[in-house]
């Protein structure tokens, strides 16, 4: 609960004075990020939004650290039209396709813009394990902005340097 209200922090303090809606949902078990179950909830809490306030659709975007980073690929992959684009930061492409509970197609991901993060130090997504992805969405005409951060383990310790490009 501590690290979740220090994440809701730091993105809050980019927001603050936007006019952006901020939601944090958990992800659980049998509702992974990377599933159609995880998939279908994050987009029943954006039909909520929608529904009780004014919200810009041509500016949603998913992103997500570690899990919810690897969700936003199974978004991309499955259901693109409903977001702008996609933040993943230290979350990787493969996750979702080893979940197999749907076939996933790279090229829909290539239908809106990434900005993903990634650090080299990672115990679970290197960016060495990364690239090959990122090679593919640009292969199949996604719009892809990429950092690697050098001496990073699998921890967001780059947001300081991130967080106003991420929210510009």
């Amino acid at each position: 609960e501590e690290q979740m209200a220090e994440y809701r922090e730091s993105w809050g303090a980019g927001a603050a004075g936007r006019g952006v809606f901020l939601v944090f949902p958990f992800g659980q078990r049998g509702a992974e990020w990377w599933t159609e179950n995880g998939a279908e909830g994050i987009e029943r809490i954006l039909l909520d939004l929608r529904r009780d306030y004014n919200v810009d659709e041509n500016a949603v975007f998913a992103t997500g650290f570690s899990d919810g980073g690897s969700g936003c690929f199974y978004l991309a992959m499955t259901r693109p039209t409903t977001w702008a684009g996609f933040i993943p930061l230290n979350g990787h492409p493969a996750v979702p396709a080893r979940a197999g509970d749907r076939q996933l197609h790279l090229v829909n991901a290539a239908l809106r813009p990434f900005y993903m993060v990634n650090t080299q130090d990672d115990g679970l997504y290197p960016t060495r394990t990364v690239l090959p992805f990122v090679g593919g969405l640009i292969r199949a005409g996604a719009s892809v902005t990429f950092t690697s951060y050098p001496g990073i383990g699998h921890e967001p310790a780059y947001m300081d340097r991130e967080r106003d490009r991420i929210h510009d």
